[in-house]
């Protein structure tokens, strides 16, 4: 998994380890909401929670940026093969994989990803109720 990296906050890397202030962490995770419950008015959605039943139980439903891609983008992680390694971490990010993002349209789109192709970050993650930010 050379591509994925965890951080907290905002990603912000000039500010020691752990010290995001609690404003970036409350903005990360308004995000996320925001995005996921674009993601539960699309058309796709049930088809997406079908093909991942345990989708934000079992599987962690991530809030993540990629970049390196033509053009970046920030949203959740829906669909693809579940990390071969540790599929308890969700889907593998470094193959190919599905991204509902709210960038472009509040509606949101479904964008497929290449993983290998950059890098991603998990800014976020629902593993239950509700989003937090993923300790390193």
């Amino acid at each position: 998994m050379s591509g994925r990296r965890q951080t907290c906050g905002n990603g912000d890397r000039s500010q020691p380890e752990g010290c995001e202030t609690s404003t970036d962490v409350l903005t990360q995770i308004a995000q996320a909401e925001t995005c996921y419950r674009a993601f539960l008015l699309s058309g796709r959605a049930a088809q997406m929670l079908q093909a991942a039943p345990g989708l934000g139980v079992t599987i962690p439903l991530l809030f993540i940026q990629c970049e390196g891609m033509a053009q970046g983008a920030t949203g959740l992680a829906v669909g693809g093969d579940l990390d071969p390694m540790m599929p308890e971490l969700g889907f593998d990010l470094d193959g190919q994989f599905t991204l509902f993002s709210t960038d472009h349209s509040n509606a949101g789109e479904f964008i497929t990803v290449n993983g290998w192709v950059g890098t991603t970050e998990i800014l976020a993650l629902r593993q239950g109720a509700s989003f937090r930010i993923p300790a390193e």
